[in-house]
């Protein structure tokens, strides 16, 4: 675990490249070399990109000032952590692929055939008198090769719940930052989940929930529908939605179908928990 210091200091090399490089060099690029490096986690990813953010801002600043810029207006391409995670993740992921074509020397699924040695031929009698040829013999799986195949199938399960649910975050972090950019203010935040419930039903409570928070300040309650109940809006509410409004909404729906994917995922990583050979 890193300390405050080992933070700043990564963040402030981040910044200064970034900055030397005139943007050439971008923040998101070098957080994934630095926290590919140390090893970090996506929480002290988070906490560098977002200190290199602020390092590159007073590295520009300051030197727009030694230039005596006219305009010292200063926009550039901020760093976001979840890139920064699923480069991670892409990374790993595709090591791991590399790995498996060169120890298993094939490209597989969750549901190809399970890797089995040549199988014996036995002879049978054909059509013509007097000639036998030899075909395929059927053989069961051992119980090692089944367990493989389990394994195998719950890794890859397990791999692809966490980068879905890097996207769903990812999907709530936008809405979060879409609805403040349209409206900050809490009376369109609970019409906007009003809508969005009118339209895409209750289940998608619980990634409203996760945008009320993110839209919110610290420490204050997270309350949906300004304290009005779930039941009572999806009975009464009509929805009224400009194109804006529904590209955020659609967004909702995106980090939902996201969310119910990471369940499957999951349903199916207990299934073979319970089900694999020799397993408890």
């Amino acid at each position: 675990m890193w300390t405050r210091r080992q933070y700043e200091d990564a963040a402030a090399k981040i910044g200064k490249q970034f900055v030397e490089s005139d943007g050439a060099e971008s923040i998101n690029d070098l957080s994934t070399k630095v926290a590919q490096e140390a090893g970090l986690n996506p929480d002290g990813i988070r906490t560098m990109v977002c200190l290199a953010n602020v390092t590159a801002f007073e590295g520009i600043f300051e030197k727009k000032a030694k230039e005596k810029a006219a305009d010292r207006m200063i926009e550039f391409d901020i760093g976001e952590p979840e890139v920064v995670i699923n480069n991670l993740f892409k990374e790993a992921q595709d090591q791991h692929q590399e790995k498996v074509a060169a120890d298993y020397n094939r490209q597989l699924d969750y549901f190809s055939d399970i890797p089995k040695e040549k199988e014996p031929l036995e002879k049978t009698a054909s059509a013509v008198p007097g000639v036998e040829i030899e075909a395929p013999k059927e053989r069961e799986y051992s119980p090692h090769e089944v367990k493989y195949a389990f394994e195998r199938a719950a890794k890859q399960m397990s791999e692809a719940a966490e980068q879905t649910k890097f996207r769903w975050l990812d999907l709530l972090e936008k809405t979060a930052r879409c609805l403040v950019a349209r409206d900050s203010s809490t009376a369109y935040r609970t019409q906007f989940e009003k809508n969005a419930v009118s339209l895409l039903g209750e289940e998608v409570a619980g990634e409203l929930l996760v945008v009320r928070k993110l839209t919110s300040p610290t420490n204050t309650p997270a309350i949906l529908f300004d304290g009005e109940k779930i039941a009572s809006v999806v009975n009464s509410h009509i929805a009224n939605v400009v194109p804006e409004e529904k590209t955020i909404i659609d967004m909702v729906k995106a980090a939902h179908d996201a969310r119910c994917e990471v369940e499957r995922y999951e349903a199916g990583i207990q299934w073979i928990a319970a089900n694999i050979p020799g397993g408890n």
